[in-house]
């Protein structure tokens, strides 16, 4: 049971620190006159934390799922991967 709870925990830390990584260099690039190309985030910065906090439960919930865990870390990795790049280039807008 311990290890359940630490595998989740380990999983909500990594799918929500990507996402917070993403939204806060989103909201540095709107702060610089940049713009939100993704639709469905555009609109309020509570509107963005409810999106993307839905999301990672989605995807936490999908870790959850998982059984094999090299698929686990690949899916982990993967999207720590995306946000790093979507922070790297809302950085250097």
């Amino acid at each position: 049971m311990i290890a359940l709870a630490l595998a989740s925990a380990l999983s909500v830390a990594i799918y929500g620190g990507g996402a917070a990584l993403d939204l806060a260099s989103t909201e540095t690039a709107l702060r610089r006159g940049g713009y939100e190309a993704n639709p469905i985030m555009r609109g309020s910065l509570g509107k963005r934390v409810a999106v993307k906090s839905a999301l990672v439960a989605g995807v936490v919930a999908l870790d959850s799922k998982v059984k094999s865990r090299p698929a686990r870390w690949a899916i982990r990795l993967g999207w720590v991967a995306a946000h790093a790049f979507v922070a790297r280039r809302n950085w250097r807008q």
